[in-house]
């Protein structure tokens, strides 16, 4: 299973390189939701309200909620990286605190427990 992160303004680049854009904002995902965090999060660590650690436990925490309900999301989007490159995306600049490096290490774990085949190929900039 081959997976990267990349922002979103990077879509034209993922595009070009054949990977599927995993859109995984609370701003604008549909098929990827269950990835997105809260707008309260998210505005609240803009904000300064929560730190990363803070964010984190939150994240990690709504991840295993939605788990128990969007199971067979999580592994619909496991089993389309089997077959294709998936690049988890949202709007945060690389190389800086971001949801969606969290969540490669939650879909690697949900992977290895599975006994599934993982790869983070890491960041897709240009």
């Amino acid at each position: 299973m081959a997976f990267w992160t990349a922002q979103i303004s990077q879509w034209r680049l993922v595009q070009d390189r054949g990977i599927i854009l995993a859109d995984t904002t609370v701003k604008s995902a549909v098929e990827y939701e269950f990835l997105a965090p809260t707008w309260t999060m998210v505005m609240n660590h803009k904000g300064e309200l929560i730190t990363d650690e803070m964010y984190t436990e939150q994240y990690l925490a709504l991840l295993r909620d939605r788990y128990g309900s969007w199971r067979r999301s999580f592994y619909d989007l496991l089993e389309l990286g089997r077959d294709s490159e998936v690049a988890i995306a949202c709007y945060c600049s690389p190389g800086k605190f971001c949801h969606r490096h969290l969540s490669i290490n939650v879909l690697r774990k949900i992977a290895e427990k599975a006994n599934l085949p993982f790869e983070y190929k890491g960041e897709i900039t240009r």
